[in-house]
């Protein structure tokens, strides 16, 4: 199921890039993502260095916090964990010290565009 389709998360709206992706409610009733499906990121570690930025996680990160402070809205959550293959975001939440990957802005709205026009 797409977040929209969850009852419990009504404010979620159609054009949120999340509902890309399928959520999945676990044994426990917790809401989990699975990122790996809708879209490709091809040899990501051979992009060119000016394409993107090397970040290093500290402790109150979060995914939605860090796509804010790099993209000025916490909804590139999944770029982020796209880019760096994180496939469970949910499960694999951020370690401090940890280093990822981050598309630069402009780059980043750019693939953004694409998609927007794939859809």
């Amino acid at each position: 199921m797409k977040q929209y389709e969850i009852t419990e998360v009504p404010e979620i709206t159609m054009e949120n890039f999340a509902n890309l992706f399928n959520v999945y409610k676990r044994n426990n009733n917790d809401l989990s993502y699975s990122i790996n499906k809708g879209m490709y990121f091809n040899n990501v570690d051979n992009l060119a260095p000016n394409t993107f930025s090397m970040y290093r996680c500290k402790e109150k990160d979060s995914w939605s916090t860090i796509s804010y402070q790099f993209y000025d809205t916490i909804e590139l959550w999944w770029l982020i964990c796209k880019v760096n293959q994180i496939t469970d975001p949910v499960e694999n939440a951020p370690t401090p010290g940890t280093k990822i990957k981050l598309i630069n802005k402009d780059l980043a709205y750019g693939l953004i565009q694409q998609l927007r026009s794939n859809i």
